[in-house]
């Protein structure tokens, strides 16, 4: 049981890491899954160059049968027009019944005076939420907001 709790820890831990916005990226360090050979449990490592190590992929799991992963991705467009500068409006997607967040991100199109301020998984790890913020007067822009959605994974109890 330790093993399968070890693991969906660390594939919920590799798909926020590899999963960011654009923005984000530049100051993402990679991450990768390891086999701890010696205590039969996957832990997160910057490389598995030790002989202890061996590294693992999500797609090398979904092939051994080891774990059953169906991924879906959800999007929502929400238009804002916030009329006063420094006014916050924001929207949340949610994943389809019975799946869990994994990663996600927002954008702005159409963007006349807005700052993207938030963009982040939802709490209980059902959607995934983003806000924006006004520079100015009649700030108004489209939040695109995407996330990406799971089954095979499940939060953890604490």
């Amino acid at each position: 049981m330790s093993v399968k709790v070890s693991f969906v820890v660390a594939l919920f831990a590799l798909c926020f890491l590899t999963i960011e916005s654009a923005q984000a990226q530049s100051s993402l360090r990679q991450a990768r899954i390891c086999n701890d050979l010696q205590n039969n449990q996957l832990v997160l490592k910057r490389r598995c160059k030790n002989p202890r190590y061996e590294e693992v992929t999500p797609d090398s799991l979904v092939q051994a049968g080891q774990v059953s992963v169906r991924s879906q991705v959800v999007s929502d467009s929400t238009p804002l027009f916030l009329s006063t500068k420094g006014d916050l409006s924001g929207s949340t997607v949610f994943c389809p019944e019975g799946m869990f967040i994994t990663g996600g991100g927002a954008s702005i199109v159409n963007n006349n005076g807005l700052l993207p301020k938030t963009s982040i998984p939802r709490s209980d790890l059902t959607g995934w939420s983003s806000t924006a913020q006004a520079l100015q007067n009649e700030a108004s822009g489209t939040l695109n907001i995407y996330a990406v959605c799971a089954t095979g994974v499940q939060p953890l109890d604490e």
